[in-house]
């Protein structure tokens, strides 16, 4: 790309790329980073378009001798001084070891899309909160990490108030994050009406190694009505239809109900043909 200068002579730009800078004014020292700087060795000096500046977002104002850049949020970013006809600004030019910076994009790009360019000045003037809202900030950074960040200064920006200790409130997003499972409930509020209206079923292996008679399984039996528990063990699964039959004839006989509802886990044990053919029995008929 070649450049034309005022006397009509051309130079040439050999590459374009960003710069990290100091821009100074009131006092203050704002690192800041120039977008799409057009690189000329044979230019004896920095020369910046007012044109580009307008088309980040950043405003130009001229009173009388002095110029002052202005950035997103209306503040003085930089001040220059007119000497002859050009305006001095009062900008220097970082080396690569003090560069480093946080850029924030005004969108985050989709898959295939390059990145958006970054503003042409950045607001780098720093951030102070707890470490809680640090914290969640951090997309739930462990907050011992959050706290070694700020005090051994790996970002620009970050300053935490309030101290280095964090609230005894719980997260719940990381107690939920951190869940292998939703939380199982203690109560509810389906209980059935009347006893034997709903029971509960399930078979447990009670050991490794057998009792003295030999049981290795145990079946238990709970009415949701009284949270009655019936236990009965067992030496093989396969006795499990028996002791369903022997259950229901003695909870008939001892409370006068019929079950309604036996409640399992599904398990082979529990829809082989014969009980399936003895819970029809069972069934209830709707009137």
């Amino acid at each position: 790309m070649d450049i034309v200068l005022r006397d009509n002579s051309a130079i040439q730009a050999t590459s374009v790329g960003r710069i990290s800078v100091r821009m100074h004014a009131e006092g203050k020292s704002l690192p800041t980073v120039l977008q799409d700087v057009l690189h000329m060795p044979e230019l004896h000096g920095n020369l910046l378009l007012v044109s580009h500046f307008a088309k980040r977002g950043s405003e130009m104002q001229f009173v009388r001798e002095g110029c002052s850049i202005l950035n997103q949020h209306k503040r003085v970013a930089c001040k220059g001084d007119l000497r002859r006809s050009l305006y001095v600004m009062r900008i220097t030019t970082l080396p690569i070891s003090e560069s480093a910076h946080i850029v924030v994009l005004d969108s985050f790009p989709t898959k295939g899309e390059d990145p958006p360019e970054a503003a042409l000045i950045a607001d780098n003037s720093g951030s102070k909160a707890s470490v809680d809202i640090w914290h969640r900030c951090l997309g739930h950074l462990n907050t011992d990490d959050v706290i070694c960040m700020a005090q051994k200064g790996m970002t620009c920006g970050m300053e935490i108030s309030g101290g280095y200790t964090p609230s005894s409130q719980i997260c719940e997003p990381c107690v939920k994050g951190k869940q292998m499972r939703a939380e199982i409930q203690k109560e509810t509020d389906t209980q059935a009406d009347l006893i034997l209206g709903r029971v509960f079923s399930d078979i447990c292996t009670l050991f490794s190694t057998p009792s003295r008679q030999g049981f290795i399984y145990f079946i238990t039996w709970i009415d949701d009505k009284s949270c009655k528990v019936f236990v009965d063990a067992m030496k093989e699964k396969s006795e499990v239809a028996q002791h369903l039959h022997a259950f229901v004839v003695r909870v008939k006989l001892e409370t006068g109900h019929k079950l309604k509802v036996l409640h399992s886990d599904g398990g082979g044990e529990y829809t082989a043909g014969g009980l399936q053919s003895f819970l029809k029995v069972l069934r209830p008929i709707e009137p």
